[in-house]
């Protein structure tokens, strides 16, 4: 507030003394810059009025990108057919984004599955047969790469099921004729 007559503002951000110009002076007193890469930045507003007095604000700001340290898993030794249920560690997850920027795919022998994360931006996957995994999670912003990891996974046999076999002897016994009931 102040000055005389109408108000222009300029953005500005400095990073590593070399300073960008967001918007150059305009009555929009708003602006958006987007930061690539992680560090310190200094963020200035230029005000300047109609007799061409400027006041100048700043203030320093850190950016540190997302990124993924691991993933957990609800079980290490999953079989075939198990639900397997991946969460990944994301570290300065900013809550812009949503379950739709968390890309997941899962890879075995060359053929990669696209699989779309939960709510809760988690991996709910079923394997249907055993073998080594690839499981990737891709992290986008506005259709823009941020991040991604991969990690290898192991996935056993599914247990054979066992069917009891019962002989059940009749009248007409013989030894080259059997009935077989399985429970």
């Amino acid at each position: 507030t102040g000055g005389i007559g109408t108000l222009e503002y300029q953005f500005v951000y400095a990073k590593n003394s070399i300073e960008y110009i967001i918007q150059d002076y305009s009555s929009k007193n708003t602006a958006t810059a987007q930061l690539n890469d992680t560090g310190y930045y200094t963020i200035a507003v230029n005000v300047k009025d109609s007799k061409g007095n400027i006041v100048k604000t700043e203030k320093q700001i850190y950016v540190n990108y997302p990124y993924i340290s691991d993933f957990s898993y609800n079980t290490t030794s999953a079989k075939a057919g198990e639900t397997v249920i991946v969460t990944p560690n994301v570290k300065y997850n900013p809550s812009v984004l949503t379950a739709d920027d968390y890309v997941y795919t899962v890879t075995k022998n060359g053929v990669t599955e696209t699989i779309k994360a939960s709510a809760d931006k988690t991996l709910s996957w079923t394997p249907k047969e055993a073998g080594n995994y690839t499981i990737k999670l891709t992290l986008n912003y506005s259709g823009s790469y941020i991040t991604s990891l991969t990690r290898n996974y192991t996935v056993a046999e599914a247990p054979v099921k066992e069917n009891n076999i019962y002989l059940i002897p009749s009248s007409e016994w013989k030894q080259a004729n059997a009935r077989f009931a399985m429970y």
